[in-house]
């Protein structure tokens, strides 16, 4: 069976991941000063496969708006660009689900359900129907 792909989707897990990195980068230096210009995002759209520089930066507005990422500033200079430059703070949990920094939360929850499962499973203090009972109610 032939791998199901999301080119869109692909683009935009990138170019979140180009901000987790910067991020990373930035918080490293210390540098409190950095900002992502024009420069940068150019940098980050010649890096993904299919992505202009425009579209990066309306990916990136689309991205925040999305709530996939905070910043601490967006220029407010008048331009034609969507910004001119932003300081992004850090990913969301929503971001950092996207990127596969955080497990997904339906996945969080089927390892907590597992995870119990086995804990009923392995308590030698319950009788066999108790453990029955419990399990299928887990599983329900």
């Amino acid at each position: 069976m032939a791998e199901v792909r999301y080119p869109a989707w692909e683009k935009r897990v990138a170019l979140l991941r180009c901000v987790y990195e910067w991020v990373g980068e930035r918080n490293a230096a210390n540098d409190l000063a950095a900002i992502v210009d024009a420069a940068e995002i150019e940098r980050w759209a010649s890096a993904i496969e299919g992505m202009s520089e425009t579209e990066a930066k309306y990916t990136l507005e689309q991205l925040h708006a999305e709530g996939y990422f905070t910043l601490t500033h967006v220029s407010t200079e008048i331009s034609r660009e969507p910004f001119v430059y932003i300081v992004p703070r850090s990913l969301t949990e929503k971001g950092l689900v996207a990127i596969g920094e955080m497990p997904d939360p339906q996945e969080r929850l089927a390892l907590i359900l597992d995870a119990a499962i086995r804990a009923v499973q392995r308590d030698a203090s319950l009788a066999p129907e108790e453990k029955k009972r419990r399990i299928d109610w887990f599983e329900e």
